[in-house]
Parts: structure tokens; sequence; C-alpha cells
């Protein structure tokens, strides 16, 4: 098996003192006729090297690296110490399922509640408290899945298979520039090889970078840069290098030209007060490029006759009466021109979300989204968390969007009741609207779980790397909304 690195299984503010303890198991049921397979797995990381030796399935390239330089990969190790069972439409519990010992669970389509739910929830204990991690999936989202929680077991059986990462040298490159086109020289360079995170350099000779084989690096110049911000305003120029004009340290180098633009389109800002970054992107021949910087106070864009062909969108981030908001939006024409529209058509008021005891729909507690209309959206993840004596409570709720959200009541190994409804009240509550489709939001699922230093691995439907590779390409273009907001009663 490959080397258990390092693994986050609850809040950063709590791994210090937890240590290894879990415990799972249900009753058989009876049902027969269709049925979904879920396969519970816990994350570990190590080298592509050493996964691939050991024919285990990767599923998240990680920022972190070994000592080597070579970066970690997250694969998932079978575990079977969660509790899984389904639970009514009102959040109370109708049964407990068995979790075999390569950690599959038979999800018989017949046992789901209408309207119900399925929820996992595992225990780690520690000194000073007890952590339980809950994910519920509403049944009209559920099917056969991979899914990643919190676990102490680590001696599990990797799930097998191989990852093919393309082909990459690395080298540098000379960025030529013509005077009679180029005046002034550009201030700052940008450089994206459509795979890891795009960097920037002031010069244009000897740049060094990674070139992957199926796809060429994109070379984009600004006319100005402020270094206090690092923002680059003003796009002059690109350039595509290949892989095969890569130079090397020993051998000279004619370099590339910096190509002028073709054409300057207007660009607008519908909502420039609330947008507070930007920037177009570009999907051409199954790469995908960070195109231009985009700033508000912009009237116009770059665009090159030579990319007509290729997909274009924005994205934008910014805040509206204390909404975090994200979009994604297809650009049909942009050599037309360009409308940025962070807000669109939504409807949002400065309201929080708020866990409650008294609702409509829940026999336990749920949670009232404030703020916002549901029916503006398709989806929603909803996370609360709380702490009662020694216990720390985690939950997220996945399902269609909905303005009172229902909270199962959910049980540990024993059938009991993990927390009261009231102690959960007091807790924080997170609302992530969304609007896209189902794979998108289980990929920007796995992207805020996955990412960064302190990982949360509870809760995260999984795809292999390889599906994710071919689901970025088909979801760049499409029309994708997130929407969110926090409120926490201790503050």
């Amino acid at each position: 098996m490959p080397n258990k690195i390092s693994r986050m299984l609850v809040p950063a503010a709590l791994s210090m003192l937890l240590a290894a303890c879990g415990g799972g198991g249900g009753s058989d049921s009876s049902s027969s006729g269709p049925s979904y397979t879920l396969q519970l797995v816990t994350l570990q990381q190590d080298t592509l090297t050493n996964t691939n030796s050991d024919k285990c399935q990767v599923y998240y390239k990680t920022s972190s690296t070994d000592d080597d330089g070579d970066y970690y990969y997250y694969y998932a190790t079978e575990v079977s110490d969660p509790t899984v069972a389904l639970y009514n439409a009102d959040g109370s519990l109708s049964e407990t399922l068995t979790v075999n010992d390569d950690g599959t669970v038979k999800v018989p389509e017949a046992d789901i509640p209408t309207d119900g739910y399925l929820g996992i929830t595992t225990t780690t204990a520690g000194q000073a408290f007890t952590t339980y991690n809950v994910t519920a999936i509403t049944a009209s989202m559920l099917s056969s899945m991979t899914m990643a929680v919190a676990s102490s077991d680590t001696s599990g059986d990797c799930i097998s298979g191989t990852y093919s990462e393309s082909t990459s040298s690395s080298g540098y490159m000379n960025i030529n520039i013509d005077s009679d086109v180029f005046t002034t020289a550009p201030a700052i360079y940008k450089l994206d090889n459509g795979y890891d995170d795009v960097t920037t350099t002031a010069s244009n000779t000897q740049l060094t970078m990674t070139i992957y084989k199926d796809h060429p690096l994109l070379v984009t110049a600004y006319a100005d840069y402020d270094a206090d911000t690092g923002t680059a305003s003003d796009m002059v120029g690109y350039a595509f290098i290949k892989y095969s004009d890569l130079c090397s340290k020993s051998t000279s180098c004619s370099g590339v030209d910096l190509e002028q633009l073709d054409q300057t389109p207007a660009i607008s800002f519908d909502d420039a007060d609330a947008t507070d970054s930007a920037s177009l992107k570009v999907l051409n021949d199954s790469a995908i490029y960070d195109w231009q910087t985009l700033a508000s106070s912009d009237t116009e864009f770059g665009y090159a006759d030579t990319l007509a062909d290729a997909t274009w969108y924005y994205k934008a981030a910014g805040s509206y009466v204390n909404w975090d908001i994200d979009r994604q939006a297809a650009i049909s024409s942009p050599d037309a021109g360009v409308d940025v529209s962070l807000l669109g058509d939504l409807n949002l008021s400065d309201a929080d979300p708020s866990i409650s005891t008294s609702c409509t729909t829940a026999s336990y507690a749920c949670v009232d989204i404030g703020g916002a209309d549901s029916s503006e959206f398709d989806y929603q993840r909803t996370i609360v968390s709380a702490y009662s004596g020694t216990k720390y409570v985690a939950m997220q709720v996945i399902g269609t969007a909905s303005d009172e959200v229902v909270l199962p009541q959910a049980v540990d190994s024993s059938g009991s009741t993990i927390i009261s409804a009231s102690a959960l009240a007091d807790g924080s509550v997170t609302v992530n609207l969304f609007s896209g489709s189902e794979n998108a939001l289980f990929q920007a699922q796995r992207d805020d779980n996955l990412s960064g230093s302190n990982a949360l691995y509870y809760g995260t439907v999984l795809k292999t790397l390889a599906q994710q590779d071919s689901l970025a390409e088909s979801l760049a273009g499409t029309d994708i909304l997130n929407v969110s907001r926090t409120y926490d009663s201790a503050d």
C-alpha cells in the first residue's frame, strides 16, 4: 500500500485533539429488486509514482509536494466503520443499513422513503471531543456512488486503478517583441499551461516553463501591472508555445513572436460595485485557459481571430447584501462584445439563514435559508455545525433547493440521536445555493472539500481524476451560479 502521509478528518481547530476510534454497522434490509451500491472510503495521499505502482486509483491532485517536488494525490481505501441509515422526508429515522467489510452498502430502491434521505455518520473520538461528521443526500439524487468519509481506519484495501498524467517537459522560451507593433514593452506576462497554476513574470527572455505534450502553453501580455495587488490589466498580446518548441539551457532559442490582438471588443459590467474579480476563459482543443484578467473599470478586452471556434466564457465573483456570489456564464459571440453580470436576475435580501426547531416539514430541525428565493436555484448544500458538551457535530445536507431544508435526526452506531435539536439550533449554518447541472454541483463539492491545505474529507462524492478531467471540459462554458452565506449564532 502507498504511504499514509496525512489526513484531515475534522476541522483544523480540532485536529490536534482527535485520536483513532470509530464504529458502524446496521440491520439487514429484506427488500429485493433494484438497488444502489454505495462504496465508503477514506482518503489518503501519496505521490502518483507510488499510487500507480500499487495500482491505487487517484481522485484529486493536491497543491502539496514531497521533498523531491513530486505532487501528492488523494487515493481511497475501503472503510466499514460509518453508520448508514435511511431517513424519512421529515428527517425521522426509517432504518439503518448494513455496511459490509469492504465498505459497500446495498441500498434497495424500494426501501428509500419518498422524498427521504440517505445519511452517513462517522465518529472520531479524541481526548477532549468526540466528533460526528454527517452527510445526507436526498432520495432524488441517489445513485451508485463512491463516498469519501472521515474514518480512523486506514488499513482497508485501496480502490484499484491507475492514472496517466499527460507527458510534460520543462525548459525555457524567449518571447520576441516587435517594436514596430508594440511601442512599449509589456509590464507583465502570464503563463498558463492548461494544467498547473498560472504563473507571472516581468521578463520576456528565458522564461522558465513546463509544457504538456497534448496542448500548447498560452502566454498573455499586459501593459499594466499593480505589484501591490498582483493585478494585471490592459491585455496587449498573446502567444502559444508548443511542446516541441521548448528550449533547453544548452541550446540557443530563437523564441516565439508575441502576437497582436486582432480586435478589442467592448465589455461592460452590469454590477460593477458588487463584482470583486472577473476573468475571461477559453476552451480550445480540449485545454482550458485563463485568457484575460478583467477589472470592473474595463471597457474593452482582447480578442484573437485564431480562437473564433473556441468556447468562450467568463467567471465573476463578488458579494451583494452579504451574500457571496460566483458566476460562470457562456459567451456566444465574444467578437460582438461581452456583458458581465454577477447578479443577473437574482432576488437577494440581507437576511441570515437560521437553524430552527419549529418547522413546517421537519420533525427534528430545519434550516431557513433567509434572504434568498430557492425557486431561483436547482440544488443546495446546507452545512450546520454545533457543540454539545464533549460532542462536535458537522452535518452536510445535499439536495434540491428549498426555502426550508430538513435536517435528519442522525443516529450513531447504537441508534441513538447524536445531538439534540435545540443544541444543533445554537450552532452555525452555511447555505450554498446552486444553479447548474448535478455534475457541476458535485464537482463544486469536490473542489470545495478537497482543495487547499485543510481539506475536509467527509461527505465527498468522488469521481476518478480521469473522469474529472473529462468533466471539466464538458462543464467549461456552461452556466453555473453559486451563492452562499454563513451565520454563526456565537457571533
